[in-house]
């Protein structure tokens, strides 16, 4: 497990060995560095106490290509490498978790269709109901 902490955390940057055992996630070979702390939902919260928040962002790297945060559940094979490294984004520049945010979001909004008529109809929905309840 390598973690590079790039140019403003040069301290942080070394090997830190992790046992392989059938099944081993992402995750667990993360934690098991003793210094990647997660948050709820599993998020990546902190690496040897730099907290990441701000402008402070991590990409992970499975054999050297970049993957979410979503993957750290993913179960690793006996060669595989996985990396992270500390970042600082400038400022207005979208984090790593924001990337995936946006893309959920516009998946979301790309899953509905206009339809003209839906507003009339529910005006019209509206108008029954209060009729029903006056009985």
């Amino acid at each position: 497990m390598f973690i590079n902490g790039g140019r403003f955390f040069p301290w942080l940057t070394r090997t830190h060995p992790v046992r392989f055992f059938r099944g081993i996630t992402i995750y667990q070979a993360l934690a098991a560095t003793g210094v990647v702390r997660f948050g709820f939902g599993g998020r990546i919260v902190a690496v040897d106490g730099v907290f990441i928040t701000g402008n402070i962002d991590v990409i992970l790297r499975l054999n050297g290509r970049r993957i979410p945060q979503t993957f750290l559940f993913y179960p690793l094979q006996p060669r595989d490498t996985v990396s992270l490294e500390l970042v600082v984004r400038g400022p207005g520049f979208p984090r790593e978790d924001e990337f995936e945010d946006m893309a959920a979001e516009q998946q979301f909004q790309d899953s509905f269709e206009y339809h003209p008529d839906a507003q009339q109809q529910n005006v019209d929905d509206d108008t029954r109901a209060e009729a029903e309840e006056e009985g």
